[in-house]
């Protein structure tokens, strides 16, 4: 019997991150196609021989076949084979619809995957979770009966936590207060009724629909999905490589002026004050002002149980700002690099806050040069200059 060769080969527009995925979805159709010939086997002798992907006149075409001594059986799927109702779905994936250079990405990468995975019984679903989609889907009362959408965030948190969920998840804009303004003036410049964002809520109803857009805000993503950010726990065989390929820092060199400089006081830590309740009762947050010693009821109600840590704290904005000052300066004299790092993200109120503090002692000669043009203007340095 002559001898045979496996192979697969592929050509491929778009860069060598689409052909890489597009070669592992070869191999994938490749051992799919091997078991099926395994269950329905060919001519003695035949195998799996060759797997191509080409694209040419603006068509898709992948082709597999099986090829023995004698004779050669091929099969030629193309990028509208997602229309034939003969293919039926074995499983499906959720493909992520982002915002920004992923999804620019999609609408040239998507159609190709598609195209694949629907000859491979694949189903694979577009799932929306940009932004705006996000935002959609949280005013359904705003919108008429052919705007709505529904909350695929939800959806895909739902499955997730099914254990039977595929989920290809692009990276995603954790929206900062500006982005959503600008969505939201992008959107009703569309067609879509949804009110502005308020910033400072009048009533209720303001309260409310800025609790709906705060849902949007920040790294709202990860935790439904994945939770990214509450759980980050290591794998105990990751761990366990990790102690038995230790990773190299390097050679630390003592002539580098890097320096990393934290609060000494009158920080979240030197402030933090805890209390374990003995027993179940009710609480609620409060703030109180140091300028006129008003009180705002933040929560009315919480409920605590027996054996619970109830944790608070402050900062101190002043030494903060002090704080600043005296790491700029000794970056100047120093002559390095003055970088502020924050996690506003995810700390969606706290952070905002310390980095406008930050702004404002940086660009200090500015803000009391042009003090009234800005507050004219209703510049918030929370959201930075630019």
């Amino acid at each position: 019997m002559a001898s045979k060769k496996q192979f697969v080969t592929g050509a491929l527009v778009g860069g060598a991150a689409a052909g890489a995925a597009a070669f592992v979805l070869c191999k994938y159709l490749q051992k799919k196609t091997e078991k099926e010939g395994e269950k329905k086997p060919e001519k003695e002798g035949s195998q799996i021989d060759k797997l191509g992907l080409t694209y040419g006149s603006g068509k898709l075409t992948l082709s597999y076949g099986f090829q023995s001594e004698a004779s050669t059986q091929a099969q030629h799927l193309d990028g509208n084979a997602e229309n034939d109702d003969s293919v039926t779905s074995a499983t499906s994936i959720m493909y992520t619809y982002t915002d920004e250079a992923p999804m620019l990405a999609t609408h040239a990468f998507y159609p190709i995957i598609k195209a694949f995975c629907t000859n491979a019984d694949i189903d694979v679903q577009l799932k929306d979770i940009s932004v705006a989609g996000r935002v959609l889907a949280h005013f359904p009362d705003y919108l008429k009966d052919d705007q709505k959408v529904d909350d695929i965030l939800a959806q895909l948190g739902e499955l997730a936590q099914s254990g039977n969920a595929n989920i290809i998840k692009l990276p995603n804009v954790s929206a900062s207060l500006p982005q959503l303004k600008e969505c939201i003036k992008e959107l009703q410049s569309q067609g879509f009724a949804i009110p502005d964002f308020p910033e400072d809520p009048k009533d209720d109803k303001e309260k409310g629909i800025k609790a709906r857009y705060a849902k949007v805000l920040g790294s709202a993503v990860n935790p439904v999905l994945r939770e990214g950010n509450s759980d980050r726990r290591a794998a105990v065989p990751v761990k366990e490589y990790a102690f038995q390929y230790p990773h190299s820092m390097g050679k630390w060199i003592p002539e580098s002026r890097t320096s990393i400089r934290c609060m000494k006081d009158g920080d979240f830590y030197s402030h933090e004050r805890s209390v374990r309740v003995s027993t179940a009762c009710e609480a609620r947050i409060e703030h109180l002002s140091a300028a006129d010693g008003s009180i705002t009821v933040l929560r009315p109600k919480l409920t605590l149980q027996v054996g619970e840590v109830l944790d608070a704290s402050y900062l101190d904005c002043a030494l903060l700002c002090d704080y600043y000052e005296e790491c700029i300066q000794e970056a100047q004299a120093s002559n390095v690099l003055f970088s502020l790092h924050l996690k506003a993200t995810m700390m969606k109120i706290s952070d905002p806050i310390l980095f406008g503090h930050c702004v404002k002692v940086f660009f200090k000669d500015l803000f009391a040069k042009y003090s009234d043009t800005f507050a004219a203007l209703g510049v918030n340095a929370n959201n930075g200059l630019g």
